[in-house]
C-alpha cells in the first residue's frame, strides 16, 4: 500500500524489496517539509512489521535518525 500511494506521489522504485519503501517514505515527509525528527517519526508510524534502519540527512550534517521494532 505505501509502495503504490508513494509511485502516485511521483516517486519511482528501483527494486521490488520493501525495505526501498523507508527511505522513499523518509524522502517524502522530508520534501513535505518536516524536519528530520519528524519525518523519522512519521515514517516509523506507518510502518508495520519487523524492521531496523538508520537515516544520515544530507542537509543536516552530523545528523544520524535510527529505528528499530
Amino acid at each position: 500500500a505505501l509502495r503504490s500511494e508513494l509511485i502516485n506521489e511521483g516517486f519511482a522504485f528501483a527494486s521490488q524489496t520493501d525495505s526501498e519503501v523507508i527511505p522513499v517514505l523518509l524522502t517524502s515527509f522530508l520534501r513535505q517539509g518536516l524536519s528530520p525528527r519528524d519525518a523519522m517519526a512519521r515514517t516509523v508510524a506507518r510502518l508495520h512489521g519487523a524492521y531496523a534502519f538508520v537515516a544520515l540527512f544530507r542537509d543536516h550534517p552530523g545528523l544520524l535518525g535510527a529505528a528499530r521494532h
